[in-house]
């Protein structure tokens, strides 16, 4: 995580480090959603629930500033409650794990998703962890 103008950025290194974390003892384990759709957080617990609501968790973030569902959503919550951001490279492989893992995969095959997706991005643009992530883009 890097801080720029009072922002914590959030870059590629650090999503998929945290992911790898996440999913370090829990590579097969495949998550069940009681409802139609993955929420970032329990609502009831406000404990994480998604492979993306644990690596909001240990970045320290609350349910509070990003919201209770997908990457995209998360992102705007981000921009409006808190100072932290995410890299156009780390919300891409958090949206990357969320996919695997919202159509049935594993949370291994979730993480190594989103290590693909970042190699591929940073090979046609280096610099892209350079740019932040923003729902106004």
């Amino acid at each position: 995580m890097k801080i720029i103008d009072s922002l914590n950025i959030i870059d590629s290194r650090a999503a998929v480090s945290v992911l790898d974390q996440v999913a370090e003892n829990k590579r097969h384990y495949v998550y069940l959603e009681e409802n139609e759709f993955c929420r970032n957080f329990d609502s009831r617990t406000k404990e994480p629930s998604c492979i993306v609501g644990h690596v909001l968790a240990k970045l320290g973030l609350t349910p509070e500033q990003c919201g209770q569902s997908t990457v995209v959503s998360t992102l705007s919550e981000l921009e409006a409650k808190s100072d932290t951001r995410f890299t156009v490279a780390a919300a891409a492989a958090l949206a990357a794990a969320q996919g695997v893992q919202d159509t049935g995969g594993t949370w291994g095959e979730a993480v190594n998703a989103a290590h693909r997706v970042v190699q591929t991005l940073r090979y046609f643009d280096p610099t892209i962890d350079a740019r932040i992530a923003s729902t106004d883009n």
